[in-house]
């Protein structure tokens, strides 16, 4: 039987971050909360990779090249190409309180969200599937852990959370091996890091970052009947690279 004592004050080797943030005051919270820690405990991720992970206009700040143009403002409306566009928290998780319309049709943009150019997926990944999808590579450190595609079975949100449809494929594109490698050479002074980059393919099978998630959800594999190894090859990962820092 589970004892239910109530322990205080146990001393912490390492921290496994992995806490999500729905929207700013949390984050905020969250910040300043993993400030203070990682001062006195090393932390799993370092506070500046669950910033640029969190803040969707960081992400875009921090990897202008590889994410579509980002705006805060409608009076900068003008500066996205596409005619449609993307609106998004600016801060969040799970692809909640996204959706997609008309740049014209845009006549208020709530406070704390952004603007994105919309990236046409429907092309699908060149020899991995056709239609709208994201391509999410799990990366630990440099490592490529695991990777898979995510599809809508309705509209154009793909996220499993809001009811996508998991897809397990045998390779990755030479594209986001590359796309993968350039963020993470960008985060590599943060030891370890864990953290997900979804990816976009447009007409031209160009990728694009769609966003960066600091905490990748590893229900995903229960959820979607993948099985418990990967689930576990994945945790024996992180235990090491933990294990290794101590």
């Amino acid at each position: 039987m589970l004892s239910q004592k109530l322990e205080k004050n146990v001393g912490v080797d390492f921290i496994f971050d992995r806490c999500l943030s729905p929207n700013k005051k949390h984050y905020l919270f969250m910040k300043n909360l993993r400030e203070k820690i990682k001062h006195s405990v090393k932390v799993l991720n370092n506070s500046f990779v669950e910033d640029v992970c969190n803040d969707k206009y960081l992400t875009y700040l921090f990897l202008k090249r590889h994410v579509p143009t980002t705006v805060l403002s409608l009076k900068k409306i003008g500066e996205i190409k596409s005619d449609t566009v993307v609106v998004k928290p600016r801060f969040g998780a799970g692809g909640r309180g996204v959706y997609i319309q008309g740049k014209d049709s845009v006549k208020i943009l709530k406070r704390d969200f952004l603007l994105q150019e919309f990236v046409d997926t429907s092309s699908g990944v060149k020899g991995l599937v056709k239609g709208t999808h994201d391509l999410r590579l799990v990366i630990l450190s440099g490592k490529i852990l695991d990777f898979y595609i995510r599809m809508p079975r309705k509209g154009l949100i793909s996220n499993i959370s809001l009811g996508g449809r998991f897809v397990k494929v045998d390779r990755i594109p030479a594209s986001a091996k590359r796309m993968g490698r350039c963020v993470d050479k960008k985060l590599r002074k943060f030891y370890p890091r864990f953290y997900s980059v979804d990816l976009l393919f447009d007409k031209y099978q160009r990728s694009w970052i769609c966003e960066l998630n600091a905490h990748p959800g590893l229900d995903v594999y229960h959820e979607v009947g993948e099985g418990i190894e990967k689930y576990e090859k994945i945790c024996e990962e992180i235990i090491n690279s933990i294990n290794s820092c101590l």
